[in-house]
C-alpha cells in the first residue's frame, strides 16, 4: 500500500482559477467568469457549470465541495475538469432567477 508522500508524489493535479472578463458593462464595470481548472495530464474533458439561475445557489456549494473533493490528495482524475461556479453573476448577485439586466432567462 502507498504512503501519503508517495501518493502525493505520485499525484500530478494542478489547480488554476482563471478570471475571463466576459463584457464591459454599460456603467462601465466588468463581467467576469471564474473558472477553475483542475488537471492530471492527457485524458477526457468535463465542464461542470452552477447558478445559471441566480436563485439556485445550492449549485454553487456542490461545485465548491466538488473541487475541494478533487483537490485532495489520493484523489485520481484522468484528464481535465472544467468548473464554472456562477454562470450568471448578475442574476447570481441579486438572487434572481432572471438577469436583472435585461431580465430575460
Amino acid at each position: 500500500m502507498e504512503s501519503a508522500e508517495e501518493i502525493s508524489n505520485r499525484r500530478r493535479l494542478r489547480h488554476t482559477i482563471e478570471r475571463i472578463p466576459v463584457v464591459t458593462l454599460s456603467n462601465g464595470g466588468e463581467l467576469a467568469l471564474t473558472f477553475h481548472t483542475l488537471e492530471d495530464g492527457a485524458g477526457p474533458v468535463v465542464g461542470v457549470s452552477a447558478a445559471i439561475h441566480g436563485d439556485e445557489p445550492i449549485s454553487v456549494e456542490i461545485i465548491r465541495r466538488l473541487a475541494a473533493h478533487l483537490d485532495q490528495p489520493g484523489v485520481e482524475v484522468n484528464g481535465t475538469v472544467r468548473l464554472l461556479p456562477v454562470a450568471n453573476p448578475p442574476a447570481y448577485e441579486a438572487n434572481t432567477r432572471h438577469s436583472p439586466v435585461d431580465h430575460l432567462n
